[in-house]
């Protein structure tokens, strides 16, 4: 190849432009280049569709004309005869493009009108495919293209390919980009929305367990109501009684007929009533008291150091009525001398929940000798506690999801699912201690709460 073009072709070929992916560069660098190198005025890119039935102009640059076009497109149904050719994917090499049989066809249409005489068709090659071509074409004198110009032709032709595939990449990065931030954005308004969701979802969880704990005070006023209403009216026909034998006394002081045998026995009777009255309404006083400050320890979170089995005691005074209701038999084995420094409650919660949780679903309905056994201990800095009841046990499959927020076997029966995962919250998070259940079918379930002894007030 002669020196010129050689130099031509290395300059181009270690020009930026070929691969900074900006093809409308590319084709101008390219087109130039054969401008110069072939000297000639005319030189176009076209490239062909899919079907290849047709090939339209890209870039044309017409330095003779001085014109550039850009909108030109040939059909195969018009020039069958060049289009056949091209379906060779080879060089169309027209001295004379008036009578090359590729080319004669274009004669009177567009050779003639353009001036031009020779033309030089270079296959452009990507990937393997023939995907278009480089029309050189010479305006005025017939040329006779020589070997060193067709090869230098296929050079430039080659480097517009490897344009194309800079090209394509900076399409698939910009793609890729776009796609990305696509993702991204799509990522945050579905992050956005999860929060929102997982938002929503623990105000309602909040909401829920707040109406479960209410749910539980509500429990614990109907069974001390009830309770409450058997001293009571013992109370009141005590004193109707001692009222009616009071009224009876003055009848027989007035009407002079009280003797000392009746005063006596009236009196008895006044007496016997009176101390029944005053039995009876300090059991309703202690019942009442009892929830009073179990309902306070529920809604409260002050913490004080107490003693935590005479606490137990008093909150399970309060749930005496809610055992009694379901037949239940309540043991305890509570070690003297436990003292905790933290809000009581946590103990009052956690012992309504567990007592509520057997009575609803640890017992069948007809099972003869319903038992509840409550132990508390302290075995080095631990404090264990333990509610074992004699129910029907729960499978193997159950066990593990009972602390799950809204897990229950008796949805059908009004269960939330929230008690025990209330219970596990209050010992885990709260009392910063754990949890453990053991049951077998048919042979009850134990609870064993662990719990650090750190006073600290």
């Amino acid at each position: 190849m002669k020196v010129q073009l050689e130099d031509i072709l290395l300059t181009v070929s270690k020009s930026e432009m070929i691969d900074d992916g900006n093809i409308d560069q590319a084709r101008r660098l390219i087109i130039h280049s054969l401008i110069q190198g072939l000297q000639i005025k005319r030189v176009g890119i076209w490239l062909t569709d899919a079907d290849k039935n047709s090939i339209e102009c890209k870039l044309l640059i017409d330095t003779y004309h001085d014109t550039e076009l850009e909108s030109l497109k040939l059909h195969r149904s018009d020039f069958p005869n060049y289009f056949s050719y091209l379906d060779t994917e080879r060089a169309i090499i027209a001295h004379n493009a008036h009578t090359h049989p590729a080319t004669s066809e274009f004669s009177k249409v567009y050779l003639s009108p353009n001036k031009i005489n020779s033309m030089l068709d270079i296959p452009i090659r990507h990937k393997g495919k023939m995907i278009g071509i480089i029309c050189c074409e010479e305006i005025g004198n017939e040329k006779n293209w020589c070997q060193d110009e067709i090869t230098f032709a296929s050079a430039m032709s080659d480097l517009y390919g490897r344009a194309l595939s800079a090209y394509q990449r900076n399409q698939y990065q910009k793609q890729l980009e776009e796609q990305n931030i696509n993702l991204e954005k799509l990522v945050q308004k579905r992050t956005q929305a999860l929060e929102s969701s997982l938002d929503d979802l623990k105000s309602t969880q909040e909401k829920l367990i707040e109406s479960e704990k209410m749910a539980s005070l509500g429990n614990l006023v109907a069974g001390v109501a009830h309770e409450v209403n058997t001293p009571i009216g013992v109370a009141i026909t005590g004193t109707t009684h001692s009222i009616e034998s009071i009224k009876e006394l003055e009848k027989l002081i007035t009407d002079n007929q009280l003797s000392k045998q009746k005063f006596l026995s009236y009196l008895t009777n006044i007496k016997t009533a009176n101390e029944l009255i005053y039995n009876n309404l300090s059991r309703a006083v202690d019942l009442i008291q009892n929830f009073k400050q179990t309902a306070a320890d529920q809604s409260g979170h002050t913490q004080y150091r107490f003693n935590l089995g005479e606490y137990l005691i008093s909150t399970l005074s309060s749930l005496k009525p809610l055992l009694k209701r379901h037949n239940v038999t309540l043991t305890t084995q509570l070690d003297d001398g436990i003292e905790i420094y933290a809000p009581p409650g946590i103990f009052a919660q956690i012992i309504t929940i567990l007592i509520q949780n057997a009575c609803a679903h640890a017992f069948l309905a007809d099972q003869p000798d319903k038992s509840f056994q409550l132990t508390l201990k302290q075995s080095e800095n631990k404090i264990i506690l333990t509610a074992q009841d004699n129910g029907q046990g729960l499978a193997k499959e159950y066990q593990r999801r009972v602390f799950e927020p809204f897990y229950t076997t008796n949805r059908q029966g009004g269960g939330t699912g929230l008690g025990l995962s209330i219970l596990y919250n209050l010992v885990v998070n709260q009392l910063k201690g754990e949890v453990q259940l053991q049951s077998e079918l048919q042979h009850g379930c134990m609870f064993t709460l662990a719990f650090p002894n750190n006073l600290k007030d």
